[in-house]
């Protein structure tokens, strides 16, 4: 399955909780604007997909089914950020 990412960023947990990263995409099945919080240790990721109005669409996503795309997109986007802070 092919992920059209969206955003990244990445959130420091307090100072002494794991940092995650949070990332908006779609897919290419046809899923429209879910979410996944994705930590630096293996199999520890959640996707939602985010809620309209008041109410969630749906909250149960098998997160493995979607981590190895999300851990790529995510080193994608750390070298990408690497790249800016080395030319600024």
């Amino acid at each position: 399955m092919k992920l059209k990412v969206t955003a990244i960023s990445y959130q420091r947990n307090g100072i002494t909780g794991a940092g995650f990263h949070v990332v908006d995409f779609t897919t290419s099945c046809g899923l429209e604007h879910m979410a996944a919080i994705v930590f630096e240790e293996p199999k520890y990721v959640a996707v939602i997909t985010p809620w309209e109005g008041d109410r969630w669409i749906e909250t149960h996503w098998r997160g493995d089914y979607f981590e190895a795309e999300l851990r790529k997109a995510i080193a994608k986007w750390g070298e990408q950020q690497s790249k800016k802070l080395a030319a600024s």
